[in-house]
C-alpha cells in the first residue's frame, strides 16, 4: 500500500498568527515633561519621527503604552480557514491533524534550571483574539491537546509515529526547534516560496545573512544543547565560569562529519564548561548540590530535545547510544 501523506500542524503558531493578523497594534508615546501623547505604528517609527525633526532621542524622556485594536473575529476565522486550505493543497495531504499546547506546566517547568523556563511569556502581549482562535481550532477543526505536553513535543511524537508506519509525515510550523527532527519533513509557512524540507540524520549548521546560526538534524539539536534558546530562556552556560555563547557552540560543531563526532563534541564542551562540581539555587529556590557536567548536560538536553514517543524519557545517554556513544567511556 502506498504511503500516506500526513500533515501535522502546530496549532499554537497557527492560532497566534491568525489572531495577530486580526488586530492592529500601535504604540502611544508620552512626552513625560509636557504630558503630550501621540500614537505611532512602532517604536522605530517614533524614533524615525524624532530623527526627521532633528530632535535627539533620550529614552528617559518618554513613556510607552502598547495599544491593540482588534478587527472583527470573522477575519481571524477566515485566516485560519484559508491557511489550512492552502497547507492541505500544497502538501497533498491524505490526512491532517492540528496540535495545541496544553495550558499549565510541563516537565520542563520542573527542571532545576537556574532561571525559569520560558520566563519571558508573562511580559509578551497576547493578541486579543488568541483565545478565540484556539477555541475555533478545537471546536471546528478538531485540534488536539495533550495535558502536560507542549505542541512542540506532540507534533514530533506524531511525526515519528507516522514515519514508523511507513507514512510520510510533514510538520507545518514556523518553530526552528522542529528542524531537529531527523528523518522528518518540515514545512515553514513563513518562508516564501513554500518548500517541504526533508531533514537528514546529521543535518547541517550554517550562518544566515544576518550571521545568525541556523541548522537542522542532529547538528542543530547539539547546537541548542550547547547554546540554548533565548526565546525559551534557557542558557546551558549560565552556571559556567567560562565565557560561552553562539560563536563557540557553532565552532565546536560546524566541522563534525558524523553524529558521533557531534555528540562527542557536546560532551567535550560540557566538560570544559563544568570541570568541577558546583552547587546553585534553582529558579524554584531549591538548592542543587554537587551538580557535575553530566547532570547539567542531562538537564539542558531535556530542554532542547523534542520527544519522539509518548514514553520518551529525554535521556541524553539513551539518545546518544544509538550513535555508538557509551556512557562509561566519558567518566573519570
Amino acid at each position: 500500500m502506498a504511503e500516506k501523506r500526513i500533515l501535522i500542524i502546530d496549532g499554537d503558531f497557527l492560532a497566534h498568527r491568525a489572531a495577530a493578523i486580526g488586530e492592529t497594534r500601535t504604540v502611544e508615546v508620552k512626552h513625560i515633561k509636557s504630558g503630550k501623547t501621540k500614537e505611532f505604528e512602532t517604536r522605530t517609527a517614533f524614533k524615525k519621527f524624532l530623527l526627521e525633526k532633528n530632535v535627539p532621542y533620550v529614552e528617559s524622556d518618554y513613556e510607552y503604552k502598547d495599544k491593540q485594536y482588534p478587527k472583527e473575529s470573522y477575519i481571524v476565522e477566515k485566516i485560519i480557514k484559508n491557511t489550512l486550505q492552502n497547507l492541505n493543497d500544497f502538501t497533498w495531504a491524505d490526512y491532517t491533524e492540528i496540535h495545541l499546547g496544553a495550558p499549565g506546566q510541563t516537565f520542563r517547568n520542573y527542571l532545576p534550571l537556574p532561571s525559569k523556563y520560558k520566563d519571558n511569556r508573562a511580559s509578551m502581549i497576547r493578541p486579543v483574539h488568541l483565545t478565540f482562535a484556539k477555541e475555533l481550532l478545537t471546536s471546528k477543526h478538531k485540534a488536539k491537546t495533550y495535558t502536560g505536553y507542549e505542541s512542540d513535543d506532540t507534533i514530533s511524537i506524531r511525526a515519528y509515529e507516522e514515519s514508523a508506519k511507513g507514512n510520510y509525515p510533514i510538520i507545518a510550523t514556523i518553530d526552528k526547534d522542529a528542524y531537529q527532527a531527523q528523518g522528518i519533513a518540515i514545512l515553514d509557512w513563513y518562508k516564501e516560496p513554500w518548500k517541504i524540507v526533508d531533514i537528514s540524520s546529521l543535518g547541517d549548521l550554517y550562518k544566515d545573512s544576518k550571521d545568525k546560526v541556523r541548522g537542522s538534524g542532529l547538528l542543530f539539536l547539539c547546537y541548542q544543547i550547547l547554546c540554548g534558546d533565548v526565546i525559551d530562556t534557557y542558557k546551558p552556560y549560565e552556571l559556567s565560569n567560562l565565557t560561552y555563547g553562539s560563536a563557540r557552540a557553532y565552532k565546536a560543531l560546524v566541522n563534525c562529519n558524523t553524529e558521533k563526532e557531534a555528540l562527542e563534541s557536546v560532551i567535550s564542551e560540557y566538560k570544559r564548561m563544568y570541570p568541577k562540581t558546583l552547587s546553585y539555587v534553582a529558579h524554584n529556590q531549591q538548592t542543587v548540590y554537587n551538580a557535575d557536567w553530566e547532570f547539567i548536560l542531562q538537564m539542558y538536553f531535556k530542554c532542547a530535545y523534542m520527544k519522539r514517543n509518548w514514553n520518551d524519557g529525554c535521556n541524553f545517554w539513551t539518545y546518544a547510544s544509538q550513535y555508538g556513544i557509551e556512557k562509561e567511556k566519558y567518566h573519570g
